[in-house]
């Protein structure tokens, strides 16, 4: 094993792979075909294990983080006295089953059931 398996040559092919993936200068294709293979081949020595599930847990959530845009976008039309488009935006999202509540303390939203 000492000589058969090289760890330090795979670990600089990988670190040669990730160097591919982020030249801006290489073709796309050339790019996530690097980027497959730099997956594939670290996970033969462990790297990257569950990475799927570790950038899911560290991306946010798109679909709240834009409807927390939209509700902004509902208060400026409301602080600029424009109700056709605060109403608009409020049908909009309850069309898409998300109720939208104001209160003195600001507007909530929920999910509808």
């Amino acid at each position: 094993m000492d000589d058969d398996f090289n760890s330090a040559r795979a670990i600089a092919l990988l670190f040669d792979l990730a160097h591919r993936v982020r030249d801006p200068k290489q073709d796309l294709a050339l790019r996530e075909d690097a980027a497959r293979m730099l997956v594939r081949l670290g996970s033969v020595l462990g790297f990257f294990q569950n990475l799927e599930g570790r950038l899911q847990d560290s991306m946010p959530d798109p679909s709240k983080q834009l409807i927390e845009m939209i509700l902004n976008y509902r208060k400026e039309a409301r602080a600029n006295k424009d109700w056709a488009l605060s109403d608009r935006l409020r049908d909009d999202l309850l069309a898409l089953g998300i109720e939208i509540k104001d209160t003195a303390q600001g507007t909530t939203w929920n999910l509808r059931k």
